[in-house]
């Protein structure tokens, strides 16, 4: 048992190295604890999502996420391109938007969008084990992710990184998911 808990760890954290500099940014965005409630809401929305899909994809469908998941690349290459449109946007704009469900939708949104590579390992990983090694796997990737969302949290809380992530966070989004977008079509 404790062999599948610490694969399940390493698939993790080798997946959401990206994430964390997302959640970094998402975190220093929030001015209230309701809005970081929010965001900690959309990263456990999307593992759920995320788990579900790499379940169903390790029982039944692993041909077509060997096979086509470099396609979900498009995802955050788009998303990206699209923030890089925001920059010319408004303050005023920008703090309209963030009613604590579209914090948990844009998260939620951002999330799957940068987890190709997530379920691209989780499939594999889900069809090569029996179903109460799933569930512990699940419960790790579930662990983990509040794990990341607090040491992402505690991260923005000094003030000269703070400062940093929201003076170049409309570059940052953009880079990092075009990037990312660019790795995983790359991945074909």
């Amino acid at each position: 048992m404790m062999e599948i808990i610490l694969l399940a760890a390493v698939s993790f954290a080798a997946t959401n190295i990206d994430d964390m500099l997302l959640n970094m940014v998402f975190f220093a965005a929030c001015t209230t604890e309701k809005e970081n409630w929010s965001v900690t809401a959309g990263k456990f929305l999307a593992t759920a999502v995320m788990v579900a899909l790499a379940a169903l994809g390790g029982i039944g469908m692993q041909a077509f996420a060997d096979k086509y998941v470099w396609l979900l690349g498009f995802v955050p290459l788009f998303l990206g391109v699209k923030e890089l449109g925001g920059i010319f946007k408004s303050n005023e704009e920008e703090t309209t938007a963030l009613s604590p469900e579209n914090i948990v939708l844009g998260t939620l949104r951002v999330t799957l969008a940068s987890g190709a590579d997530n379920i691209g390992v989780y499939v594999p990983l889900f069809a090569s084990v029996e179903y109460v090694q799933m569930a512990v796997c699940s419960v790790v990737f579930f662990a983990l992710t509040g794990f990341w969302c607090f040491g992402a949290y505690k991260l923005t809380q000094f003030p000269t990184l703070q400062k940093a992530i929201e003076k170049y966070r409309k570059i940052i989004v953009p880079a990092v998911y075009i990037c990312l977008g660019l790795y995983i079509l790359m991945q074909r």
